[in-house]
This record gives structure tokens, sequence and C-alpha cells, in this order.
């Protein structure tokens, strides 16, 4: 991405993605401004942007983006606004309870069949699934006692999940 710029006042005039042809303030044409040098392209009104990246998605909500510009130097900048810890935490725990469901799905089966016909269920598949739903309250557990901290919110909502071993799902 290209800020033009007006050279005498040294305010924004547009931004042009990378690959398009820039005009220039004075209506001159580039064609391969990603080819010129820095200075180059400041000798025509023109700074590459940076983007030094949008806020951590988890814990902010991007509510703008400006092109700011300091001197020669062109730069993204984001305005955001930090989600409540109570969002964060349901999140979270909506999520840890959708992994635990889907490493469950894959026996289910074994759980029925042995409701409506008295089948064994292989104790490999009982200790899993007692492993999952453990992992899953520990996690959900951890989440409610993290209160507003955000940073202990996320790490508790990246549990150590059991591994299903041949012959649970079977």
């Amino acid at each position: 991405m290209f800020a033009v710029i007006d050279p005498e006042t040294r305010a924004l005039l547009r931004v042009v993605a990378s690959g398009r042809n820039l005009v220039t303030a004075k209506g001159e044409t580039i064609t391969e401004a990603a080819l010129l040098s820095r200075e180059a392209l400041a000798a025509f009104g023109v700074l590459p942007i940076t983007d030094p990246g949008q806020p951590d998605p988890a814990l902010y909500r991007v509510t703008g983006q400006r092109v700011v510009i300091d001197g020669d130097t062109a730069a993204f900048a984001y305005d955001a606004e930090a989600i409540p810890a109570a969002d964060i935490r349901a999140k979270a725990s909506a999520a840890i309870k959708a992994q635990a469901d889907a490493l469950l799905t894959p026996t289910d089966w074994l759980a029925i069949r042995a409701s409506e016909t008295g089948a064994p269920i292989p104790a490999a598949t009982v200790a899993y699934r007692a492993a999952v739903r453990a992992a899953s309250n520990d996690a959900e557990a951890a989440i409610a006692a993290a209160g507003d901290d955000t940073a202990a919110i996320l790490a508790a909502a990246a549990p150590a999940w059991p591994e299903l071993t041949e012959g649970a799902a079977e």
C-alpha cells in the first residue's frame, strides 16, 4: 500500500494498493512503484505504508483504520475498543464446550449402543470420555476463576486435551 501525499501540506490525498498505477499529486503516473526506493517515492510525494498489524482480535474490536503520516513515513493506525472480559469469558467457555463435544462425538455411538442394548463400552473409551469431560470442566472452572484477567481467560481456554487411543472408538 502507498500513501499519496500533498507535497506542500503533507496531508494524505489517497491510499493506493500495491500493484496499481500510482498518480502523484502532480498528476504523474508511476507504474512500478514497488521497485522504486523509498527516497525515489518520497520525491514523487508517495510513501510506502507500513502495517504494524491489527490488535489481537481475541481482545479488541477494530472500529477504524487510518493512515498516519509522520515525516517521511506512513503507517496504518487502528482504532479499537477492548472487548469486555465477560464477552471473552463467554466466548472461551463456548469454545471449550464445542471442542469437548467434537472430541466426544466419535465415541458417542458406543455410549448410545450401551444404553440401548447393554453392550459393554471398552475401558479405553470410558477413560477417554471421562478425561475429555474432566479437561472441559477444569478449563471452564479456570475461565470462571480468571475473573477479568483476559490473559488468564485466554490461557485457560487452551487446555491439554486427551488423545483418542486406538481401540477407544471401536
